[in-house]
């Protein structure tokens, strides 16, 4: 890939691709949360019900599932598209899910997220 690419530009990108990764993911645990019926508030980093519980015990475990479900369906589209394209900068949004994956695993060793809830 003998690309030019502009190092400012591709900080730029990157910064994009971390916030809408970790956007976006969140967005699908507020949206499972509210097709199933819940209330739900989100914030930058979480998404829970509004009155604090979900209205079926299972809905935990399917808006848990949500956001890590999204971000694995991000990183494969991502990498199809990047081995059509060829284009350096669809690299963060490749490497943004499996850094998130990562270091959702490491806190699960002192706090259950995502994965190590369900």
């Amino acid at each position: 890939m003998k690309e030019k690419y502009n190092s400012y530009s591709y900080f730029i990108v990157t910064g994009v691709a971390v916030f809408l990764s970790f956007e976006l993911h969140e967005l699908c645990h507020f949206a499972m949360g509210e097709f199933l019926g819940n209330k739900m508030a989100m914030t930058l980093n979480s998404a829970y019900p509004i009155n604090g519980f979900y209205l079926k015990e299972w809905h935990y475990t399917l808006v848990s599932a949500a956001g890590p479900l999204f971000t694995v369906i991000q990183a494969f589209s991502i990498f199809a598209i990047l081995m059509k394209k060829k284009n350096i900068y669809l690299y963060p949004f490749l490497f943004t899910p499996f850094f998130m994956r990562f270091f959702a695993m490491c806190i699960s060793l002192r706090r259950p997220n995502d994965e190590a809830r369900i």
